[in-house]
């Protein structure tokens, strides 16, 4: 980074403003967030402390050259509750890398807040914020294809041969759902597994942890939070939440999931892609319902809604969840990362171990991206 190059901030009160960026050159139009992004930020239930940092700027001469914006969390450490900052949207155009932009903006979120996460980081900024000492909790993907056509346009293209490789593979994949279908049943048959428009009231006291030294806070205002939008809003796109209760309508666990269209789904060259994932999750009552019961719950409402493929990530404490005896196939890994300053409370070394922590693939931003 060179010498005339500072980090500038962006407050909640200062979002509230018309144009909060007007007061620097920004040829590459890096500061502004989309419309819906900042309303999605301003209605986060955390805090609506004017004075909290939302967005760091890397400004150089007097123009935008990074950036990277803040979502405020909270996290309960041995049940005390502190306000954490999550990483969201690090970017820094790539006539300006190379010069310790990126690795400056993330130093500097050390300095703003005494606990910073991350979660979903990309593959570029993943070295970054292990090289600034970050601790890097990893969740294995896993993925499951709920039709052959990605995989046979991928091979052959969408001509012919495609097509025809596409209806011979759905075959098997058809046989497959069948398989599904009867472990769905056997696992969860006296389960009943409901669509709401938000989490009710007298689920809140469900939400607490036990026995477990940190958790990310759920509430029921901050899952009815996580159901409210998108960065880049899509018509297939959404979230849903699912209520799963017993006969007697007793609450057994939640799950909510997300459908992002992708017109290029990863660098494996798949295309036109609906993936659905499972991004919050919790069981209230594991002799009725496993992680395995509940991927199987959840990939039949995907499904439903027209996924081409199911993402499922799992923190290391959770082994696989059996998902491969589903058909669930390993890919790659989703990163939540944190660095706690000395004076926070998950500063303690025993609290480094994923196993210590109640974490999902939904944190940060991540549910919104």
């Amino acid at each position: 980074m060179t010498t005339t190059t500072s980090i500038e901030h962006i407050t909640l009160g200062d979002l509230r403003t018309d144009d909060p960026w007007c007061r620097w050159v920004d040829p590459d139009g890096i500061a502004p967030m989309t419309r819906t992004k900042r309303e999605i930020v301003l209605k986060n239930p955390v805090t609506d402390d004017p004075e909290t940092v939302v967005q760091l700027l890397a400004i150089s001469d007097g123009a935008v050259v990074g950036r990277v914006d803040l979502m405020p969390g909270a996290l309960l450490v041995h049940d005390q509750r502190i306000i954490t900052s999550w990483g969201s949207g690090m970017y820094v155009p790539e006539h300006h890398r190379g010069k310790g932009i990126g690795k400056a903006l993330a130093q500097h979120r050390e300095a703003v807040h005494e606990t910073c996460c991350s979660c979903g980081v990309s593959q570029m900024l993943l070295p970054i914020y292990r090289k600034c000492g970050w601790t890097d909790f990893p969740m294995q993907r896993y993925i499951h294809l709920r039709t052959a056509r990605p995989v046979a346009e991928r091979l052959l293209g969408s001509g012919l041969l495609g097509k025809a490789l596409a209806a011979g593979g759905n075959v098997v994949v058809t046989a497959h759902h069948g398989v599904l279908a009867c472990a769905r049943r056997m696992t969860s048959r006296d389960l009943r597994i409901e669509r709401v428009d938000a989490m009710p009231d007298t689920w809140a006291e469900l939400l607490t942890p036990r026995d477990i030294p940190v958790a990310v806070e759920r509430t029921v205002a901050s899952i009815n939070w996580m159901l409210r939008g998108c960065f880049e809003p899509h018509p297939r796109n959404r979230q849903d939440l699912f209520l799963i209760t017993d006969q007697q309508h007793q609450p057994v666990g939640y799950a909510l999931t997300k459908l992002r269209y992708h017109e290029t789904a990863s660098h494996r060259g798949f295309r036109d892609i609906l993936l659905g994932s499972l991004q919050d999750w919790l069981i209230f009552d594991d002799r009725r319902l496993s992680v395995r019961g509940l991927a199987l719950l959840v990939t039949r409402e995907l499904a439903a809604r027209h996924a081409d493929a199911v993402e499922l990530c799992l923190p290391a404490s959770l082994g696989s969840g059996g998902l491969r005896t589903l058909g669930f196939v390993p890919l790659g890994a989703q990163h939540l990362l944190f660095k706690a300053a000395p004076s926070s409370p998950l500063a303690d070394a025993n609290l480094t171990d994923p196993a210590s922590w109640r974490f999902r693939p939904c944190e940060g931003d991540n549910v919104f991206t």
